[in-house]
């Protein structure tokens, strides 16, 4: 058989029982196939090449499900996209503030996560289908039960093996978990509550923002715009200090380097977390992990995590 597996820039390496070696990128691994099968000079078996490499293309795409999880005691539901099934160690992905299933960093970290044998579970926390949550009715404590009531649901579903990953303000409410059901965390650039006591993003708050009653949110037109829920800064949870310190489950904090505040914040959820944390930062990175590179640097940051812990 055949050994597949992702390796530095995306190279896969399709390995022959008795014969050469083909490398190609996840674009040109299906032509790489057919090279092998009917251009090499002396290619054994031919046709038998090219039927097991067609199975082999297609075998390790994972299949992509819409799912539907209830909420508990409401009539509301998460909605996400399962790649791959519940058989394989899992690593659920939630977005930060005001974010969604398909934006770029989970969508291409479900993908990462594939090549790496990891099945993945990408979240809106909030919108995505009928009877979802409102922002405007979410603060940290609803957001982390949120994720409780979706890892109690995949290990129902068969999951062994879960981490959970959020970026940003889900970073935050993951540490707030009150269950704690799962077996790994990995807080992508997370904020801290010690942020929102900072002066200068209170001063932002009133110079930048306005309030509007009907929407219960504070919205600034400043650059592209911005839309917070007064329910972030009004319910007065317990701060991320005192919650890490109730947090039991082993934890990497991933940082971009853009931001020594938001390094050091990161670090005191490895001081203060109740379990072995550690801190990784992402070198020529920022918040969204948008620059050249950065992104792929940071899931592969978190495959090693996942291994170390999951997979021991």
């Amino acid at each position: 058989m055949p050994e597949l597996y992702a390796g530095p820039g995306w190279i896969r390496t399709v390995r022959r029982s008795r014969g050469s070696v083909v490398q190609a990128t996840h674009r040109n691994s299906f032509r790489a196939w057919l090279q092998t099968c009917f251009i090499l000079p002396g290619a054994p078996n031919n046709m038998s090449m090219f039927m097991h490499g067609l199975f082999v293309w297609y075998s390790y795409r994972m299949k992509e499900t819409d799912i539907t999880i209830p909420l508990t005691g409401t009539d509301l539901n998460i909605y996400g996209v399962l790649r791959g099934d519940y058989a394989k160690p899992l690593v659920i992905l939630c977005h930060g503030y005001g974010g969604w299933m398909n934006e770029m960093l989970l969508y291409n970290a479900a993908r990462y996560f594939e090549k790496e044998g990891f099945a993945s579970l990408r979240l809106s926390m909030y919108g995505g289908g009928e009877h979802s949550r409102d922002i405007s009715a979410s603060d940290v404590l609803t957001h982390a039960n949120d994720m409780d009531d979706v890892v109690s649901y995949v290990k129902d579903k068969g999951a062994e093996q879960v981490a959970l990953v959020g970026h940003s303000f889900s970073g935050l409410a993951i540490v707030y978990s009150k269950k704690q059901q799962f077996d790994a965390a990995i807080l992508w650039d997370p904020t801290h509550t010690d942020a929102y006591k900072d002066p200068e993003a209170i001063k932002s708050i009133e110079r930048d923002f306005l309030f509007v009653d009907k929407l219960n949110a504070y919205v600034s037109g400043k650059g592209s715009g911005y839309v917070y829920a007064k329910t972030v800064f009004d319910n007065d949870f317990p701060d991320s200090k005192e919650m890490a310190a109730k947090f039991h489950v082993p934890t990497c904090v991933v940082n971009a380097d853009w931001s020594e505040d938001q390094q050091r914040l990161g670090k005191a959820y490895v001081n203060d977390i109740s379990a072995d944390a550690k801190q990784v930062i992402i070198p020529g990175s920022s918040h969204p992990f948008t620059e050249e590179g950065a992104a792929e640097r940071l899931f592969a940051a978190t495959v090693d995590y996942c291994r170390e812990v999951l997979l021991k």
